[in-house]
């Protein structure tokens, strides 16, 4: 086999082995995904009928507390093993800190800061949106957190291999 050869089959081979990479990192998302909206989806199943206040009902808030916890470590694994740039789902600061840091008020380039900003702006939309959810009930809350969670795993399984710019 000539050289040129050998080095078009390993092309070919290192091509398929970054392809299965992003299918198992996809899949691994899905998964947690689906596991996340499965556990929001039971939390919102506990707090069904106690309105906004689960105080009154302490075994309940405890319960929606836990799962909850649950759902959220679950995100924050997975988006740190994908290693998303500036998409980071607890450490908001982390995200305004980079956008300031990086900026050139600050002698920086400002290196992707349209996707810096659009993460803040979504994260301080969706707080707005759940503040004002809660206030009428928690289990709502709980209900659409489930579906917009629901709602990136089908986006993920319509098309797992999308380039993620």
């Amino acid at each position: 086999m000539s050289t040129v050869r050998l080095e078009a089959v390993n092309l070919k081979v290192v091509r398929l082995e970054a392809v299965v990479t992003y299918l198992n990192e996809a899949v691994v998302f899905l998964e947690a995904v689906v596991l996340e909206a499965v556990l929001l989806l039971a939390a919102m199943g506990v707090a069904v009928g106690a309105g906004a206040d689960l105080l009154s009902a302490p075994g309940r808030l405890y319960a929606v507390i836990a799962l909850t916890g649950l759902a959220m470590g679950i995100r924050n694994a997975v988006v740190r093993k994908l290693a998303v740039p500036d998409l980071t789902t607890t450490v908001l600061t982390l995200t305004i800190t980079g956008l300031a840091a990086d900026s050139p008020l600050a002698g920086g380039a400002g290196p992707r800061w349209p996707r810096r900003v659009a993460s803040v702006v979504s994260m301080l939309a969706g707080a707005a949106a759940g503040a004002w959810l809660v206030a009428r009930s928690v289990a709502l809350v709980l209900g659409v957190a489930s579906l917009v969670t629901a709602a990136c795993a089908l986006v993920v399984l319509r098309d797992p291999l999308a380039n993620d710019a």
